[in-house]
């Protein structure tokens, strides 16, 4: 899997205003050194002299403040103030927009971005923050516009660029977002994160070999991430090298216990060597950690046919299928299961949902229609 891009900006918003080098209270709001942003600029909100100048200038500095602390409901307020006291003000427009995207409400963020860029059409990092709100709203197309703006106006953010990269993939773009990331790589070139995300979606536009370089430069780079070290196990079983995936797969489970998804996969490795009581124990390992896969569920319920456990077989089926009905291989386990007690026509109808949710492995569509034909020929007659 892919490493998620920490929600909301990586740039901070920056207060646009000189500070005074005499000491007094705006002074003390607005330096670098303040160790309590918040309680000195509260004194020059709080001070009923204040002028309207320095209320803004103190108002943004503990907005942000607010931010650094992630209380963005309180930062949301100060933005709001700013936003009606100096309205053609783009940084607090974007201030609020931000504030509100990390306080939920993107409704809000997107109006008041939308604000921001419209006086200020140059400000990649109010683009980059409409493009995390319309990722976030699954609006992809429209993200990759505001990243690809971002990045013209500021192409030396690496940030930038993988969120470009991040919303390719969202739409099964891999090859674009490899080259994505491999700009946010030549910036970055000591980021593990980068070379996974980019490892990832070599593995799934099937570049195997590309897909083990970069989870290894990631390994090389941070030796102990488990994500890792199972994201380089599931290419390597992909390439057939079974036994290098088994040692990457057991050190992700010994650094991680509770990855559940390591077991699954690993179990999956061990169900295509046929050593059915391995795959059997990290199945129920992985249960125990997460009732609620379905891959896990049906997994096991081939586990259990193979083994001659055909009523296990059929309940685990239908608990992956109760998690999840367009689970194909869950219907073809479902149906070989539902054939060995004779009940052919609940058998028939099994394996015709397998081939209709139109995800079951490749390898199992010939067998699949195979048994149809032969199911239909035997009902009929």
């Amino acid at each position: 899997m892919r490493v998620p891009l920490v929600a909301g900006l990586m740039v901070p918003l920056l207060v646009a205003f000189s500070v005074s080098a005499r000491s007094d209270p705006l002074s003390d709001c607005l330096s670098a050194e303040a160790e309590d942003p918040v309680t000195a600029c509260g004194i020059v909100i709080d001070d009923s002299s204040t002028a309207d100048d320095a209320l803004i200038k103190a108002l943004l500095r503990r907005a942000n403040s607010y931010l650094d602390q992630d209380d963005p409901e309180s930062a949301l307020a100060d933005f709001e103030v700013v936003t009606q006291k100096s309205p053609l003000l783009a940084e607090a427009w974007r201030g609020k927009a931000k504030a509100a995207f990390d306080n939920g409400d993107s409704d809000v963020a997107m109006d008041a971005v939308n604000r921001a860029i419209g006086l200020d059409d140059k400000d990649a990092v109010a683009h980059e923050l409409r493009g995390d709100i319309e990722f976030d709203s699954e609006n992809y197309a429209d993200a990759i516009a505001d990243y690809e703006k971002a990045g013209a106006i500021n192409p030396g953010r690496a940030d930038i660029w993988r969120s470009l990269a991040d919303a390719h993939s969202e739409l099964g773009e891999y090859l674009k977002s490899t080259d994505f990331y491999t700009v946010a790589i030549n910036l970055e070139p000591d980021n593990a994160d980068l070379y996974n995300n980019r490892g990832f979606d070599f593995l799934n536009a099937k570049e195997y070999e590309k897909a083990r370089s970069d989870f290894e430069k990631a390994l090389s780079i941070s030796p102990d991430d488990p994500l890792f070290h199972r994201n380089l196990a599931d290419v390597l079983a992909d390439l057939k090298r079974g036994d290098e995936a088994l040692t990457h797969y057991a050190r992700a489970i010994e650094l991680d216990p509770g990855d559940s998804s390591a077991l699954t996969n690993r179990a999956y490795l061990y169900m295509t060597q046929k050593n059915w009581t391995a795959a059997r124990s990290d199945l129920d390992k992985a249960l125990e950690i997460d009732e609620s896969d379905p891959i896990s569920w049906s997994n096991r319920s081939e586990v259990r046919f193979e083994t001659g456990d055909i009523d296990g077989a059929l309940e685990d089926a239908d608990q992956a299928l109760g998690i999840d009905d367009n689970e194909s291989d869950a219907w073809f386990n479902k149906a070989q299961a539902l054939e060995a007690r004779g009940n052919l026509a609940d058998a028939l109808s099994a394996y015709r949902s397998a081939i209709e949710k139109d995800n079951l492995p490749e390898a199992r569509i010939p067998l699949a229609n195979e048994k149809i034909t032969a199911l239909e020929a035997k009902l009929k007659g």
